[in-house]
């Protein structure tokens, strides 16, 4: 969850970034001296991982949006302005404005237009090869668009970082499960890493789900990729599945063909579905347990053994319990203690 001191963060560097951007003299400036102001700007940054953490994402969305808004037709500022009078969002500092203007334009010196050439490109040059993260709630579907106009779709719980350079493009899928549509550049191979696991695309729509005993299970929907684990380097081809094995889980590679239903069926998330075919119950109630706060128990090991079919909505847990209860005979009460855990178990 974010916090207040993140948006306060974020919110002053987007105003440095504005500010640093002004290479003429500004009396309406707390620092007036354009020179001044960008090294005031550098303490700012080298005071916290997250000052330089937030300056960078500033860079980012602004170089995001003058690609989208090439006229500039969005006022940056009048939106940081608004942002500004919001007393819980921005705290006073002596170093950051309070309100934005539009300074009159008055020719200045050459040191600031030597910094802002130099110094500015140095700090901000690689800001796609720094990891950006992003992730998702438990129950949450996250879309994101990447640089080069890959996407990623992140299901329930997932969290990944993106690293871009010059030459690569690495993901790493750090929990959860994520769809991948990728734009294939041979000067510029697209990775996932999953654990121990590396999966390199060859022009490739595929999924990859990290589970919570380190195995990684690749699914492709389209193209083919190549895997490397602990057991070697295989490829995969659209319509086929593998699991393989973590550092400390040995899991021999098999590919497994997929019918289309089957592909269909295993992606059933995007639509926030979640279809069985013969899964046994425990595999069913894991499943559930990824996409909802309340959590489901089996304290009956002889139910966890039964197999069931339907598709249900990904947080209807209560429907899920419901057709338990009728077509199963399966009783779930609360756990003694805990609203957010119910117990399974037969009548």
């Amino acid at each position: 969850m974010r916090s207040r001191e993140n948006d306060e963060i974020e919110a002053r560097a987007c105003e440095w970034l504005i500010r640093i951007r002004d290479l003429e003299y500004d009396a309406c400036d707390p620092i007036p001296d354009p020179c001044k102001r960008f090294e005031s700007f550098l303490v700012w940054i080298s005071q916290s991982t997250r000052h330089l953490d937030a300056a960078r994402g500033a860079a980012q969305i602004s170089r995001g949006l003058r690609s989208i808004d090439p006229h500039r037709r969005i006022d940056l500022q009048a939106l940081l302005v608004r942002r500004s009078e919001n007393p819980a969002v921005l705290a006073s500092d002596s170093s950051a404005p309070s309100t934005f203007h539009t300074p009159a334009r008055r020719p200045w010196s050459v040191c600031a237009t030597l910094l802002m050439l130099v110094l500015v490109p140095l700090l901000f040059q690689s800001v796609g090869s720094w990891p950006l993260s992003y992730d998702s709630a438990i129950g949450q579907q996250v879309w994101v668009r990447l640089e080069d106009h890959s996407t990623v779709e992140l299901n329930t719980g997932t969290h990944i970082h993106v690293r871009y350079g010059p030459h690569s493009r690495e993901v790493t899928l750090l929990s959860g499960e994520a769809l991948f549509d990728v734009r294939h550049d041979p000067h510029r191979p697209f990775r996932v890493l999953s654990g121990s696991t590396v999966i390199e695309d060859v022009g490739t729509k595929f999924d990859v789900y990290l589970h919570s005993d380190d195995t990684t299970t690749i699914t492709v929907v389209t193209g083919r990729v190549l895997v490397s684990s602990t057991t070697g380097r295989e490829g995969l081809d659209g319509g086929q599945t593998a699991t393989v094995g973590g550092p400390n889980t040995h899991v021999p590679f098999r590919a497994i063909n997929l019918s289309s239903r089957e592909i269909k069926r295993r992606l059933s998330w995007q639509l926030g579905k979640l279809t069985f075919e013969g899964e046994t119950l425990a595999e069913a109630v894991a499943e559930f347990n990824r996409y909802n706060e309340r959590r489901l128990v089996i304290q009956d090991p002889v139910i966890a053994n039964m197999r069931l079919g339907g598709t249900f909505r990904a947080h209807d847990l209560d429907g899920f319990i419901e057709a338990l209860e009728t077509l199963f005979n399966v009783r779930a009460t609360p756990m003694p203690g805990s609203s957010k855990v119910i117990e399974l178990q037969r009548r």
